[in-house]
């Protein structure tokens, strides 16, 4: 079973893979005028030049596994910083600018199968920790109306 902790370093690490060596992202075009190579298929989210955007997202402490995923009421999120501190131009790869398309490498690891898998095995878990909890409900009140459940 999966805990929110797993689920997200999951993120975290496809979020990463998706800056690089990259995920596929076919909605991505590079610019005709361009002078980088094209990213290899497969590879079309790659946002790597210098590795800071990657070094920094993964050293940021807003996108600690700590961090990134919490409970809130009767939900969770997962909450990470396209732009940490040393690489603010994260945050023009990841919505885009007029002139370069968006690569967004966050909702990419959201649609990631690893993590996809990672958060279907974490709801399992929580769903039956929910309906186990309502089991425990219904054979106190049965108990207390004086039944006997066996």
């Amino acid at each position: 079973m999966k805990t929110l902790q797993d689920l997200a370093k999951q993120y975290r690490k496809s979020a990463a893979e998706a800056i690089y060596p990259g995920l596929p992202y076919p909605k991505y075009q590079r610019a005709p005028k361009s002078l980088l190579p094209p990213n290899p298929p497969g590879q079309e989210s790659r946002a790597f030049s210098t590795g800071n955007l990657l070094t920094k997202f993964i050293t940021s402490p807003q996108n600690a596994i700590d961090t990134i995923a919490s409970k809130i009421g009767n939900g969770y999120q997962i909450v990470v910083n396209v732009s940490p501190e040393g690489a603010e131009y994260g945050r023009w790869v990841h919505f885009g600018t007029r002139r370069m398309m968006a690569r967004p490498f966050a909702e990419i690891a959201a649609n990631e199968p690893k993590f996809q898998q990672a958060l279907n095995e974490f709801m399992i878990g929580e769903s039956e920790k929910e309906v186990e909890g309502e089991l425990e409900k219904l054979d106190d009140m049965f108990n207390k109306a004086g039944w006997k459940i066996t």
